[in-house]
Formats: structure tokens, sequence, C-alpha cells
């Protein structure tokens, strides 16, 4: 039986999409990456020999996909992965367009967001080895914030603290630490207790404070020395007003590669532990999928951190679980980046975009995976649940 072709479901997709519990609705546009503060040590992984990739779709679904990104003006790197092996892969657009340098497989690019789910493994880390503990409190760590007692590791880790930092009240100017920013989020930060969640990325900040307060390191530190060099990744790295990796690509407006930004030093650095990162596609792969495989967690905390007990999406532990996938979402000044990715770490979709996007990228990712990556022949699709 044939595949299906994915570009008529693709087109439906042109317009704004703004999945119910999927779209980071806290975020304004000047959501960036940051350094870590305190200052670290400033860590640049070397670059990863270059990666080929023969296409193992059919010509006509390369074909079909491709015009679709050509038709959506898409600027970044996209790769599909099957059973660990990557199926795909197609760079588009400009990196830098004033130095005429274009994107590649192994460009790198902010990955806002889709930080928050290397930011809850390092914590789940730390419970795993005792040093901390679902039930702590903020409490502990930071007495003078306030309602502190009632908020847990287990409710900033699934945005479920019931904390609210309004657009209108992030911080607009550098601090010299964490703890100075937890400060200014217990001051300005509101509370409300809830047993739902809802995407805060300030429960995120406080948990980047916690993670330096426990190890008495950088939160930069931490993240390398629990995830990066045990991994042995390379292209990747933290971002600061200090440290802008060479090959990075320069996210810019829906107008095009003529129209780049320009990131303020407070917008790097408010965002440590939520959006302070950038990676290439492959990398970003080989990161999330061996988080899911027990490379740096056991299998069995992951998978019981990650499980959603009823409805079709929930926010656990730094990523969106859906019912057969997981899927990880982040939005930064003319970035987009979206994975989704098995729930056995196996196939996936990586899309890093240096271009802000009206069209919701996740959709056309979860669309992608579903037609060309995990295809289930349309005889079949019945007894797959929904």
């Amino acid at each position: 039986m044939k595949k299906r072709i994915i570009l008529g479901g693709l087109l439906l997709c042109s317009t704004t999409l703004l999945l119910s519990g999927c779209f980071d609705h806290n975020k304004d546009k000047q959501e960036t990456t940051s350094s870590s503060t305190p200052k670290s040590e400033v860590i640049s992984p070397k670059k990863g020999k270059p990666t080929k990739i023969k296409s193992q779709l059919t010509s006509e679904e390369s074909q079909q996909l491709n015009d679709y990104l050509k038709q959506i003006q898409f600027s970044g790197t996209i790769m599909l992965v099957k059973n660990n092996q990557p199926i795909y892969a197609k760079a588009m657009g400009f990196a830098d367009k004033e130095l005429n340098k274009k994107n590649t497989i192994d460009s790198t690019y902010q990955i806002a967001s889709v930080q928050k789910i290397i930011t809850a493994t390092a914590v789940l880390k730390l419970i795993e080895e005792g040093k901390l503990s679902f039930d702590d409190t903020l409490s502990q760590f930071y007495p003078n914030f306030p309602h502190g007692d009632q908020i847990t590791i287990q409710s900033m880790l699934n945005m479920t603290s019931g904390l609210h930092l309004p657009n209108e009240k992030r911080p607009n100017k550098v601090f010299k630490s964490q703890d100075d920013y937890v400060k200014y989020y217990a001051k300005h930060a509101t509370f409300a207790p809830t047993h739902k969640w809802k995407y805060e990325a300030v429960n995120y900040s406080l948990l980047a404070a916690i993670l330096e307060k426990v190890t008495h390191k950088s939160y930069d530190t931490v993240i390398n020395d629990l995830i990066i060099k045990p991994l042995k990744l390379t292209n990747i790295g933290f971002v600061s007003a200090d440290n802008q990796p060479n090959n990075i690509s320069i996210g810019h407006s829906e107008k095009g590669a003529d129209d780049p930004y320009t990131e303020k030093d407070y917008q790097y650095a408010r965002e440590v532990g939520t959006g302070n990162m950038y990676s290439s596609a492959p990398t970003l792969y080989k990161l999330l999928s061996s988080i899911i495989q027990g490379k740096i967690i056991s299998p069995t905390l992951f998978a019981s951190t990650h499980t959603i007990q009823m409805g079709n999406r929930q926010y656990l532990a730094g990523c969106y679980v859906q019912p057969n996938t997981y899927m990880m979402h982040g939005m930064g000044l003319g970035y987009d980046a979206t994975v989704v990715i098995s729930k056995n770490g196996k196939d996936a979709v990586i899309i890093l975009c240096n271009k802000a996007y009206k069209q919701y990228i996740p959709k056309i990712a979860n669309l992608i995976y579903e037609n060309l990556v995990n295809w289930i022949p349309q005889d079949n699709q019945n007894d797959v649940p929904q």
C-alpha cells in the first residue's frame, strides 16, 4: 500500500493554529537565550564532523516536502529520524545574510523553551542521586519567597505551581546572580493555588536557581557536567551577550533574512534554565533520545514523570506529553524550535527555524511525524489510540 502524501494536510496548516495547551502563551517575542548568572566558565564544545544524510523518503515524498518548505519560505534545518537513523534532512535559508552564509544541517539555533527538558533532566538527576526530592518546597531554598512553602519541585516541573509572571513584569535589566532574579520574581510573580497546569517560564527560572543552590555551581556548568560531557555532545552550548558562537544562525523576522533581530543583554540574561542554549538538529536528537533511553537518568524515572493520566496533552517535566509522542516547543526572537519524538526515542521530527512564522510549527511537525516518520496504514488506523 502506498504511503499517504503529506502536502494536503500541511497546506491546511498555513494559517496560525494555536492548539490548546501547546502554545507558550506567556512568552512575548522578546524571549530568547541567556548567560548563566553568576558568570560561569565559557563552555564552547567542539564542532562535530559535518553530518551527511541520504534521504530514505520516496522521490514523491521528498519532492512534496521540499515544495512545501519552499512555499512557506522555510529558513532553518529539518531532520527526520526513523529507528534511530536519520532518513531525511534539509537546510534552507540564510544563517547570516550579510556574510552570505547559508544554513546547513549542522547549523546551530537557539532552542528557546526546548531547553526546559534539559533543565528538568538535571533536576531529575539530582532527585535520583538523593540531593533533591519532588516534595522539596521552594521555601527550603528561598525562605523569603511568598507562598514558597506551597510550591514544590514537582509543581514547578509540571507547571502546576500556581505562579504567574506577566509579560510586562519580566525583568528588563541584568542582575548579578540567579539569587537576585529570585528576589525579583518573589516581588513581581503572583500566586494562585491550582491543580491544573499552566505554562509559566518562571517555574524553570526558579528550578535553575535551585540547581545552582544545591550544586554550588553555575547553571551552565551543571548542565555541562551532568549532560553535555557524559553524552560527548558537539554543536551545543550556551548563548550570552559575551558568548556568541560563530556558527549560530541569526534569527530574523517574517520579512526575511534582510531583517535580523538584535537582542539586548537583559533578554539573554533572564533566560537561564528556560532558554539560554543553542544546538544543531542532529545534536538535539542525540541529546533527547539519550535522555529518553536512560543514558542520563533511569528510563523508569523518565517514563514515570512523563505519563499522562487522561486527556490528549499535558505539560510534564519539561515537555508536552501527547498520547503517542513527546513534544518540545520553544519560540524566541526570530527562532522557533520544535521536536516531536516517539516514547522510545527512536523516531523523531526536529525542526529548527531562524525565522519568525505565522504558521504554527508544532502542528506541522506533528503532521510530518504522522505521515512520513511513524506512518500507519489506513486499514489499521482505527486500531490506533487517538
